[in-house]
């Protein structure tokens, strides 16, 4: 061979040579973007899936006081109800109904006791 046919069948081989070790860079690296981008990408997931039970907690805890409060003025207004008929000789067909509907919910949510004894006696009083 010639030095000038040695010297471009180098410089072919050398080119190549780079071109495929530039390929093989550029994918390195490329795939190295894809990673980083990839555990991003999880972490803002698991960040939004933290946010959001933590949103589920917090509106369960809404819920749970809420049921409570509700459950509190239940007790009360049928408390206040069944006084309002003790020594009564006579119960209207719609307040019987309402305090019915009161005392069966009441029970319904797990509770007996005082109001119990009360809905009992309120109970045997005759309808009009």
């Amino acid at each position: 061979m010639t030095e000038p046919v040695l010297i471009v069948f180098i410089t072919s081989i050398g080119g190549t040579f780079l071109t495929v070790l530039g390929a093989i860079l550029q994918q390195a690296l490329a795939g190295k973007t894809q990673l980083a981008e990839h555990k991003k990408t999880q972490t803002a997931t698991k960040t939004i899936q933290h946010d959001t039970t933590e949103g589920f907690t917090d509106l369960k805890a809404i819920m749970l006081t809420q049921q409570a409060v509700i459950d509190l003025i239940l007790r009360d207004r049928l408390r206040f109800l069944l006084k309002q008929y003790q020594g009564k000789e006579e119960v209207s067909y719609a307040d019987k109904e309402i305090i019915v509907g009161m005392y069966d919910i009441y029970r319904s949510n797990g509770h007996n006791g005082t109001i119990r004894t009360l809905f009992e006696t309120f109970d045997k009083i005759p309808v009009t």
